[in-house]
């Protein structure tokens, strides 16, 4: 007898057995698992199985970006079979997955049912993609575009390149006895193109300017017609274009500018000027006046004649109204000015006799009674004598400076030098009480009123005598510089002097730096001499420094004014 191994007998028993268990189980199914159709090598099965699930996993994703794309891009004709197609391609990866789990886990009428899904699939795609093929064949490529934008372009050049060398041919038939002939004459006309395409261009640029102009622009005909007029003129006087072109200037110039602006018209068409300005006004649709600046020139035609005038219209209506107002405030304020001098005038001269008669009464009450009568009693005699005395002075300078603004003023060649000496001699006895040491410079002649001038250096010479120092002797120079168009006159002394927030104060009517018991007077002086200056169209102003002195200077003109 044969000895058994009881170990290793064992084990080859049970794998005969399972194998033997399997086989029975597919044989008596009907089927194998496709697993036993490989080697035994398992290397192979397992890249079989491998490619399978990659294979239906990219057919999965295929078939979504198709149906997705199908999906969104709508307007495109091939949707179905795009959604077909992916269809297709989902079945065709279901069959590698069956084919993927027949390996361990047959079923084989699952894998054939999947197969013929995916057989009825494919023919319905090709049934689908078919009948398109050409319409997709025809869409534009990513280049296209480009393609077309050359072509475009070379479209546009060829035209171009072909009026460089453009001619006109002309073609007249002959008949030289039984032969007929043809003459051709061949003309360039590319120049003539390019002049006319010029042309173009600028009236083109003419026409925009014309309509889009700030101001009115129109073409008027020599008898008055408006030929062409733009938006903005339209504008200034009410009408539409076509109402306007139906019109002449003359019917919408205001009857009292037209004589005028015909005037200047004939003038242009004889020749005499090629253009005139004026201002004038024309009569809206409505009724109502607006001012205009005109300026109009003519354009004629190649023999000379008038062809058409261009009138530029500009309104001018609100200037013309601010000048009207301010004429207005101007001519109230004259009048109000000169009733003011005119009253300052009268009052001041007709108060000169009843002031006399109350002075003279006062002096002679004064002499007569003086002494006899108490001390208060002479006190107030005293009182009302200065008050006299002092109202006798201030109507005489209110008359004077009323007289300064008066029109009447006559104005001639006056030596500086003969005025100054006028001044000096009705200032004799204050020059000669003081001591004071009055010298000049070379003064010139100008063209004044000499009157004024010697009252001008007569005011500027007393206030250094009277506003002096008392520790020193007065000096006073008076001279003249010529500066550019002006002569520049000096009165400087060696006086009190003047603080400076006070110089322009001092030139005002009736502003006084000190008491009269310090300094008498009127507080007119420097006023007066303001307005003489000023009305002989110079200027006036002080330098000084307090305990220094001071030096009033003015100007007047060079040249006779």
């Amino acid at each position: 007898m044969r000895e058994k191994h009881p170990g290793r007998g064992g084990a080859s028993g049970k794998k005969e057995g399972a194998m033997n268990a399997i086989n029975e189980f597919f044989v008596s199914a009907g089927f194998m698992p496709r697993g036993y159709g490989f080697p035994s090598s398992p290397i192979q099965l397992w890249v079989d199985a491998i490619s399978d699930v990659v294979i239906t996993l990219s057919c999965y994703a295929i078939a979504v970006v198709l149906w997705i794309f199908a999906r969104r891009r709508t307007a495109l004709s091939f949707s179905r079979p795009l959604l077909m197609s992916a269809f297709f391609v989902f079945a065709d990866g279901t069959t590698h997955l069956t084919s993927v789990l027949n390996i361990w886990q047959p079923d084989y009428w699952l894998a054939t049912c999947v197969k013929a899904v995916t057989a009825i699939a494919s023919l319905a795609t090709v049934a689908l993609v078919w009948p398109v093929t050409p319409k997709a064949l025809a869409l534009p490529g990513a280049n296209q575009p480009q393609r077309a934008n050359d072509d475009t372009l070379r479209e546009v050049a060829a035209p171009r390149k072909a009026t460089e060398h453009l001619h006109a041919l002309t073609i007249t038939p002959i008949q030289i006895v039984e032969s007929q002939y043809f003459s051709g004459f061949l003309r360039d006309i590319a120049a003539r193109n390019e002049t006319e395409r010029a042309l173009r261009d600028s009236e083109k640029r003419f026409r925009a300017t014309f309509q889009q102009a700030a101001v009115g622009i129109a073409h008027v005909a020599p008898d008055g017609r408006w030929l062409r007029v733009n938006e903005k003129l339209c504008d200034i006087v009410g009408y539409t274009r076509e109402e306007l072109l139906s019109l002449t200037f003359q019917d919408i110039t205001h009857p009292d500018d037209l004589g005028a602006d015909l005037a200047q018209v004939r003038q242009v068409l004889d020749g005499q000027i090629d253009t005139y300005t004026m201002e004038k006004r024309y009569l809206r649709k409505g009724g109502s006046e607006v001012w205009i600046a005109l300026t109009v020139s003519l354009v004629r035609d190649d023999a000379g004649t008038p062809d058409y005038f261009i009138s530029v219209v500009e309104d001018i209506q609100r200037r013309k109204v601010a000048e009207e107002e301010l004429r207005e405030r101007t001519a109230e304020l004259a009048r109000s000015n000169q009733d003011l001098e005119q009253f300052a005038y009268i009052a001041s001269h007709d108060l000169q006799e009843p002031l006399r008669a109350v002075s003279g009464s006062l002096q002679l009450l004064k002499r007569r009674y003086e002494g006899k009568l108490d001390p208060r009693a002479d006190e107030f005699i005293g009182h009302a004598v200065d008050g006299a005395v002092r109202m006798s002075a201030l109507i005489g300078d209110l008359l004077a400076y009323s007289r300064v603004g008066r029109r009447e003023d006559p104005r001639q060649l006056t030596e500086c030098d003969e005025a100054l000496s006028s001044a000096l001699k009705n200032l004799s006895v204050a020059v000669r009480e003081t001591g004071a040491q009055v010298t000049r410079g070379s003064l010139p002649t100008v063209l004044a009123n000499s009157t004024q001038l010697t009252l001008l250096f007569q005011n500027l010479v007393g206030n250094a005598i009277k506003f002096r120092r008392q520790d020193v002797p007065v000096q006073i120079h008076v001279g003249a510089e010529a500066r550019d168009d002006a002569w520049v006159f000096r009165v400087a002394d060696n006086g009190i002097g003047i603080e400076p927030q006070y110089f322009e104060r001092i030139f005002l009517v009736f502003q006084r730096l000190h008491t009269r018991q310090d300094y008498p007077g009127t507080g007119i002086g420097l006023a007066l001499c303001k307005r003489i200056v000023e009305r002989h169209c110079g200027h006036i102003w002080v330098e000084s420094e307090p305990g220094k002195g001071s030096t009033f200077l003015f100007t007047l003109p060079r040249d006779p004014v």
